[in-house]
C-alpha cells in the first residue's frame, strides 16, 4: 500500500468512526442537543467521506461530483454545531424549526451555486485543463470569486457563535462541566483552525484538504466527551438557566428594575398580580403606582400594598432589596406576596375576636350582677351553685382576657422584642404570688443578673406557667421551684412543680401546634406561654420530673448586660 491511498482509507475509517458517534447521539435523541450533536457528528463523517473519495478520483467528472458533495459538511455543519451548543447550554429557547430554517438558507444557496457554478461562475473560476493527478492527489487550479470567501465566512462565523455559548456556559458553571465542554470546544477549535491555515497557506501536502484531516482529533475529543464524561448522561444546567427557572417557577411576583424604575426583569406571576401587561423598559409607574411608593420610602420596612385588579382588589406584601455592583446601588429587586386570602382571613378573625370577647365580657358581668343579687336572697345553704356559678364567670373573664393578651403577642411578632433583665422580673412576679397565697412554697435559685432578650410581656408567660402549676396542684402546699442557668448564648428559666403534671394530650397539643376535636388543651394559658416564647426568638420544653411534676423549661439567646433598660416598665 503507497502512501498515496493510504490517507482516503484512513479518512474512510475516520468518517465511519464519526457514524458510529453520530448513531450514539440519535439513540439518545430525546436529551437536549443529543440530535443536533448526532447530525454534527454525521456531517462531519459526510465531510470526511467525501474528501477521501475526491483524493480517490481519477476523472475530473467524479472529482467535481465530490468537491461539490463537500460543500454539504463545509455549510451545514456548522448550522448543526450552532444548534447543539444552543441545545446543550440550556438555550432552547432560541432552537426552533423557524431558527434553524433561517441558518439554513446560506447553506441551501451555497449548493445551488456550486452545482451551477458552471453556468455562471460565481464561486469559483475554473476548467477541466486544470485538473491534475500527477504522482499524488488530484488537484484543480481555480480561483475562488467573492461568493466562495462569503460562504466560508459565514461557516466560521456560525463556528465562532457556537463556540461562545459553549464559551459562556464554561465561565459560568464553576468546574461542574468543565472538561466536557472543553473537550467538544477542542474539537471544534482544531479543524476550524486548521481550516484557516489552510484558506490562508498552501496546505502541507497538495490537493488535501486539512480540515477533515484534523477530524480525527474531533473524534478523539468527541469520544471521551461522550464515554468518559457522561456527555448527554449528566445534561449540564448552566447558573443562567437555573436563574430563569426559578424566576418562572416562583410563586411569589418578581419585578426588576433599575434605578429610574424602568422594569429590567419580571416573572409570569408579577403579571398576573398586577394585572398589567408588563414590558422591559417601561416604568413601573405606568403598570403599578403603589410599588412605586414602596421604593421611594427609605425607611427599609417591608410593607403590604393594595392593587386594585380585574378581579377585585389583592393584599401584597412587597420586600425591597437593592441590588448592588461593587459599592454602587444599580437596580432594585422587588418580592410580591400574595396574602389576600391572609388578610381577609385576620379582618374575620379580627372581627370574631372582638364581638365574642365583648359579649364575653357583657354576659359575664351580667351572671356576677345577678349572682350577687341571688347571693342575698337564697338562704346560705344553696350558696353552692352559686359559687359554682361565679367561678364559671370569672373562668370566662380570663379567658376573655387571654385571648386579648394572645391575639396581640401573635400580631406584634418579633417587633416588641428588646433587652431584658429575667432576675428582677422573676422576683417580681414570684411576690406577687407569694402575697396572694399566703400558704404556697416558691422557692428560688437566682444569678444577680440574668439579661436576655424577650418580647415586652414575656413576664405574662411566668405568670401563665406559674399559675399552672398552683391551678392543677393536688397538694395542699404544692413545691414550686423558679431557677435561671445563664451563659454568654443561652438563658434558661425552669419552673418545677410537684403536680399530677400535664396530661400527654396537651402536651402533644402543644408540641403538633393542631387541636382537634377530641386532642386539645383546656384553655389558652399553655399556648399564650408557647407563642411568647416563640416571638421572644426562644424555645419551649415540657418534662416530666422524678417521682412526680412537671419542669417547664424555657430557652432564651443572652444579652449583654449594659443592653438591659432598667428603667422600663413591663408591658402587660
Amino acid at each position: 500500500m503507497n502512501d498515496v491511498s493510504f490517507l482516503p482509507l484512513a479518512l474512510v475509517a475516520l468518517s465511519g468512526g464519526a457514524a458510529a458517534i453520530a448513531w450514539y447521539g440519535y439513540q439518545r435523541q430525546e436529551l437536549p442537543g443529543a440530535g443536533a450533536f448526532a447530525v454534527l457528528a454525521g456531517l462531519m463523517g459526510v465531510w470526511t467521506a467525501t474528501h477521501a473519495f475526491r483524493l480517490s478520483s481519477s476523472t475530473f467528472e467524479t472529482f467535481w461530483i465530490w468537491v461539490n458533495l463537500e460543500w454539504i459538511g463545509i455549510m451545514f455543519a456548522p448550522v448543526a454545531w450552532i444548534v447543539f451548543s444552543l441545545s446543550y447550554a440550556g438555550q432552547q429557547q432560541y432552537v426552533t424549526r423557524r431558527s434553524i430554517a433561517a441558518l439554513s438558507v446560506v447553506p441551501v444557496l451555497v449548493q445551488v451555486l456550486v452545482w451551477t457554478n458552471p453556468y455562471h461562475g460565481l464561486v469559483r473560476d475554473g476548467d477541466p485543463s486544470g485538473f491534475t493527478i500527477g504522482s499524488g492527489y488530484p488537484t484543480w487550479e481555480v480561483a475562488f470569486e467573492l461568493p466562495y470567501y462569503l460562504a466560508v465566512g459565514y461557516s466560521f462565523l456560525l463556528v465562532l457563535a457556537g463556540a461562545a455559548v459553549l464559551l459562556a456556559l464554561l465561565g459560568t458553571s464553576q468546574g461542574l462541566y468543565r472538561g466536557r465542554t472543553t473537550a467538544l470546544l477542542l474539537g471544534v477549535f482544531v479543524p476550524s483552525l486548521a481550516g484557516g491555515w489552510q484558506l490562508l497557506y498552501v496546505g502541507p501536502i497538495q490537493g488535501v484538504d486539512a480540515t477533515p484531516v484534523a477530524f480525527a482529533v474531533s473524534m478523539v475529543c468527541f469520544g471521551w466527551a461522550l464515554f468518559e464524561r457522561d456527555l448527554f448522561e449528566v445534561v449540564p444546567v448552566s447558573p443562567l438557566v437555573a436563574s430563569r427557572t426559578v424566576l418562572a417557577e416562583m410563586e411569589s411576583g418578581v419585578i426588576v428594575v433599575d434605578t429610574q424604575h424602568r422594569i429590567v426583569e419580571y416573572n409570569a406571576r408579577a403579571n398576573e398580580f398586577t394585572d398589567r401587561d408588563l414590558s422591559r423598559g417601561s416604568r413601573l409607574e405606568e403598570s403599578a403606582e403603589p410599588l412605586v411608593e414602596v421604593l421611594e420610602s427609605d425607611d427599609g420596612v417591608d410593607r403590604p400594598v393594595v392593587i386594585g385588579t380585574a378581579s377585585g382588589t389583592r393584599h401584597y406584601d412587597v420586600e425591597v432589596s437593592d441590588i448592588e455592583r461593587g459599592t454602587h446601588v444599580v437596580g432594585r429587586l422587588l418580592l410580591l406576596h400574595d396574602v389576600t386570602e391572609q388578610a381577609l382571613r385576620e379582618q374575620q378573625l379580627d372581627v370574631l375576636n372582638r364581638v365574642l370577647r365583648h359579649n364575653v365580657r357583657h354576659d359575664t358581668n351580667l351572671m356576677l350582677g345577678h349572682s350577687s343579687i341571688l347571693r342575698e336572697e337564697l338562704p346560705a345553704d344553696q350558696h353552692d351553685h352559686l359559687e359554682q356559678i361565679e367561678a364559671a364567670a370569672e373562668n370566662l373573664a380570663t379567658l376573655s382576657e387571654r385571648s386579648r393578651l394572645a391575639e396581640r403577642t401573635m400580631g406584634e411578632a418579633s417587633a416588641n422584642r428588646q433587652p431584658i433583665d429575667l432576675v428582677p422580673l422573676v422576683e417580681r412576679t414570684v411576690a406577687e404570688f407569694r402575697s396572694n397565697r399566703a400558704d404556697d412554697s416558691i422557692s428560688t435559685t437566682l444569678p444577680e443578673r440574668a439579661p436576655v432578650v424577650a418580647h415586652e410581656s414575656f413576664e405574662l408567660a411566668l405568670e401563665e406557667v406559674l399559675s399552672n402549676a398552683f391551678e392543677h396542684a393536688d397538694r395542699p402546699v404544692p413545691d414550686v421551684t423558679v431557677a435561671i442557668d445563664c451563659d454568654r448564648s443561652e438563658t434558661v428559666l425552669r419552673v418545677s412543680d410537684d403536680g399530677p403534671g400535664i396530661p400527654g394530650h396537651e402536651r402533644q397539643v402543644l408540641e403538633t401546634g393542631r387541636e382537634t376535636a377530641l386532642e386539645h388543651t383546656s384553655g389558652l394559658g399553655l399556648w399564650l406561654v408557647k407563642w411568647l416564647v416563640r416571638v421572644s426568638g426562644g424555645t419551649l420544653d415540657i418534662t416530666d420530673r422524678s417521682p412526680r411534676g412537671t419542669t417547664v423549661e424555657i430557652a432564651l439567646h443572652s444579652a449583654p448586660i449594659e443592653s438591659v433598660d432598667e428603667t422600663a416598665e413591663p408591658a402587660r
